[in-house]
């Protein structure tokens, strides 16, 4: 276990890096937010998109390639900082379009249940550091874990599975990605540099977009 001091001085050293990551965090999320109840008010944008597999498809590629760019490490941080909002909006997008026909008290009980989940877990990523666990071995175990998650929700497109065993996956799914906000902070107090600021803040708003998808999913 670090003793008090030697965290603190882990954190006033990581400070910079922490402020740029979540300052960053909380403006994609609240441009994801903004998008999502715009969309909720006004359904013009949505009915171009809807029944379009073709948008919807292009969308989801698009996505994958800005994921790879951001995690370039020679890109500028106002380029990837760019390429990060413009994540954020296409995800607003892809959850109007998921959201479109749920209730707003729903969503809204969603995004809170969220946003405590992530603290809650990014408290006990601060607290596994104090005691001074380096949890950069797990990364290999969570990524077949995510790749198992992936088959499953690609495999529904498929098949029909009960109910109990989707709730069942849900609760899985959350908490998978409660234990990757836990490793990515490990990661970021650990062996974050500076440069990193909007690869980790992908890493955590990835998190939480899982998170509040698994909730949605429950509705």
């Amino acid at each position: 276990m670090m003793n008090l001091n030697t965290f603190s001085k882990l954190i006033k050293k990581k400070q910079g890096l922490l402020k740029c990551v979540f300052s960053s965090l909380i403006f994609q999320i609240f441009i994801t937010t903004f998008i999502v109840f715009y969309l909720q008010e006004n359904n013009t944008p949505l009915n171009a998109l809807k029944g379009n597999y073709l948008y919807t498809i292009a969308l989801f590629i698009l996505s994958l390639v800005i994921i790879f760019i951001i995690s370039n490490d020679n890109l500028s941080f106002n380029t990837k900082f760019l390429f990060f909002v413009f994540f954020g909006i296409i995800q607003g997008v892809f959850l109007g379009l998921s959201t479109q026909y749920i209730e707003k008290e729903l969503i809204k009980s969603a995004l809170i249940s969220t946003i405590t989940i992530f603290i809650t877990f990014l408290c006990v990523g601060f607290s596994v550091v104090y005691f001074n666990y380096d949890l950069t071995w797990m990364g290999i175990y969570l990524l077949m874990a995510l790749l198992a998650l992936l088959g499953y929700r690609i495999s529904l497109i498929f098949i029909q599975v009960d109910d109990n065993f989707k709730k069942m996956m849900v609760t899985v799914s959350i908490l998978l990605f409660s234990i990757f906000i836990i490793y990515d902070t490990n990661l970021l107090l650990l062996k974050g540099k500076n440069k990193d600021c909007i690869s980790f803040a992908m890493d955590y708003y990835l998190d939480i977009l899982n998170i509040f998808s698994s909730f949605l999913s429950s509705e």
